[in-house]
């Protein structure tokens, strides 16, 4: 029997792909990134450097973005990048310019990147990120656009639904806890398939060790836990390839929740 969360996440693809291609060549959403509480540091693999971050929708009646879709930074503020140079002291670089904003999975996981060969450049090694608060980030235009974004909707996603994002999914219950410590967990975890089953087991392990490890309310230790369970159970059915993959789906089926009730509270005004 497939997992709920497996077939939460199948369900929200497939409505995100049917509708963006009923809205071809319309901007997609502009999005909220939650802060993160800390680094981020990014895994270098190949030829270039990233992690993953949650995000969010800020406008529901605006298309999900694809995989891959490019985007931009709404105001300078509210990221911080941080780096060790050769001989292991500490920059904080000052603009994003280097580095790629791309949708990961949808609009609840954003990708941040850098080429190798531009650290190289910068003589700079293990880079991390801060989200700060009410970061916006919004799609890079595309030549041909139907509905681009006007200057009085960036100003409203940039200012009030923004600071309702802020109070609703940013501050708000357990749930966004078990969020953050979900996708910190992905981005210390490997990508692709793992292979053994001992391997498997392992990684369980040792993810079960950092969640005894971090501080999390009751409720948020408690979802966490069963989420982890779920995926202990789920990879020994091989439903996933790996752990990571199951931590992702678990993280955007919550995420889509939160989404889903800032998106109604948005429409009734609550």
């Amino acid at each position: 029997m497939l997992s709920k969360t497996l077939i939460s996440g199948f369900l929200a693809s497939v409505l995100a792909l049917t509708f963006f291609l009923s809205n071809a060549q319309a901007a997609p959403q502009a999005l909220a990134l939650l802060s993160t509480h800390g680094g981020v540091q990014l895994a270098c693999s190949g030829d270039q450097c990233a992690a993953t971050f949650s995000s969010y929708c800020l406008q529901n009646e605006r298309p999900s973005p694809p995989g891959g879709t490019a985007y931009r930074l709404a105001g300078s503020d509210g990221i911080q990048v941080t780096a060790l140079d050769r001989n292991g002291r500490e920059k904080t670089l000052t603009t994003l310019d280097k580095f790629k904003l791309t949708a990961a999975r949808t609009q609840v996981a954003v990708r941040i990147s850098i080429a190798k060969s531009e650290l190289v450049k910068l003589g700079l090694r293990r880079v991390s990120i801060n989200i700060g608060k009410d970061v916006t980030i919004l799609p890079v235009h595309q030549a041909g656009d139907k509905n681009p974004f006007t200057e009085a909707e960036i100003a409203l996603v940039k200012g009030a639904l923004r600071q309702a994002g802020s109070q609703l999914v940013d501050l708000g219950n357990g749930r966004t806890e078990t969020v953050r410590w979900l996708s910190s967990q992905v981005n210390a975890l490997p990508y692709g398939d793992v292979g053994a089953p001992m391997a498997h087991r392992d990684l369980v392990q040792r993810t079960t060790a950092n969640l005894a490890a971090a501080s999390m309310s009751a409720g948020a230790r408690s979802l966490a836990k069963s989420t982890l369970r779920g995926c202990g159970s789920d990879l020994e059915l091989q439903i996933y390839p790996s752990l990571r993959r199951c931590l992702e789906s678990s993280h955007d089926a919550i995420l889509w929740d939160l989404n889903a009730d800032y998106w109604q509270a948005i429409h009734t005004g609550s």
